[in-house]
C-alpha cells in the first residue's frame, strides 16, 4: 500500500513538505488535524496523532492494519516459524480478546446499554484478534 491510499481514507489532509502530511485523526473527534503522516525513502508510512491514539487505532478506523504500513516485503525478514511458547502465548491472547467480544455480544443481545469505554474495549479486541490472526497466519 502506499502513502495515498491512507490519505484517500483521511479528511483534512494538507500537505507539510516532502512526504509529510497533516490530517484529522479517523479515531477520534478531530477538529483540527492531529495526526501526522510521513512517508519514508524506504516506503514505510509513519504515523503520529498527538491526541494519542495508537497506530492500530487510527489505521482500524479506516479499514486498514499495521502490514499496510509496509512495503511488500519490508517485513519479511522479520517473518519466520513462531517458537511454540509464543504461540501459545498468542493464542492464549487472542482467546482473551474473543472472549472480550462473546461478552460485549451477550450484553447487546440482552439490551443492555453499553458505556463509550465498554465501546472502546470492543474495538481494540477486535483490532487486537485481527493482528494476532496475522501475525499467526505468517508464522
Amino acid at each position: 500500500m502506499g502513502a495515498e491510499v491512507l490519505l484517500s481514507c483521511l479528511k483534512g489532509v494538507r500537505k507539510r513538505g516532502q512526504g509529510q502530511w497533516m490530517a484529522c485523526c479517523p479515531h477520534h473527534e478531530d477538529k483540527s488535524p492531529s495526526l501526522s503522516v510521513r512517508l519514508l525513502d524506504d516506503e514505510r508510512i509513519l504515523l503520529h496523532c498527538f491526541a494519542g491514539c495508537s497506530p492500530a487505532e487510527v489505521l482500524g478506523s479506516v479499514g486498514l492494519s499495521m502490514s499496510d504500513l509496509f512495503p511488500e516485503g519490508a517485513i519479511s525478514h522479520h517473518i519466520g516459524k513462531i517458537p511454540d511458547w509464543k504461540r501459545k502465548k498468542l493464542e492464549s491472547a487472542k482467546d482473551h480478546e474473543l472472549l472480550v467480544l462473546e461478552i460485549a455480544a451477550a450484553d447487546k443481545k440482552k439490551g443492555k446499554v453499553i458505556s463509550l469505554a465498554d465501546k472502546k474495549r470492543e474495538r481494540l479486541a477486535k483490532l487486537r484478534v485481527q493482528r494476532i490472526s496475522e501475525v499467526l497466519a505468517h508464522g
